[in-house]
């Protein structure tokens, strides 16, 4: 299943160093409606935000598929979606986006943060952390 097929020998991912940039980003986080994430693997922000919103939606073709109405003790559409970002199409409600680990320097991912650099102007806030 899932978890074997993701299995890695070592989960940094659960140390506090690396989980420490998503309270941040929840910080930042905090005021927004709608929020759309690209990436969170296993660390969807959803696991860190403290505040209440409409919706938050993590979108990476490696995280465990989740759908809840709550976030927070608040009604809330929370979904993590095992697909690209490439294959979501946003609904337009979304006010803040959230990229950790962009890898902007690896010469296959030009394409896609090109793309990406078109849509992020739609957002009212942005957060973006670059590996």
């Amino acid at each position: 299943g899932w978890a074997k097929m993701h299995r890695l020998e070592h989960n940094f991912y659960e140390h506090d160093a690396f989980k420490s940039r998503y309270v941040l980003a929840a910080h930042h986080l905090r005021h927004c409606k709608h929020i759309v994430e690209i990436g969170g693997y296993r660390t969807p922000i959803s696991l860190f935000l403290r505040s209440q919103h409409q919706s938050v939606t993590t979108i990476d073709p490696y995280i465990k598929p989740m759908v809840a109405d709550t976030l927070n003790g608040a009604p809330s559409t929370v979904r993590h979606l095992p697909m690209m970002f490439e294959d979501y199409v946003l609904s337009g409600h979304e006010d803040c986006f959230l990229y950790m680990g962009l890898d902007y320097y690896d010469e296959e991912n030009r394409p896609a943060c090109a793309k990406l650099k078109e849509i992020v102007h739609s957002f009212e806030t942005v957060v973006v952390d670059y590996a």
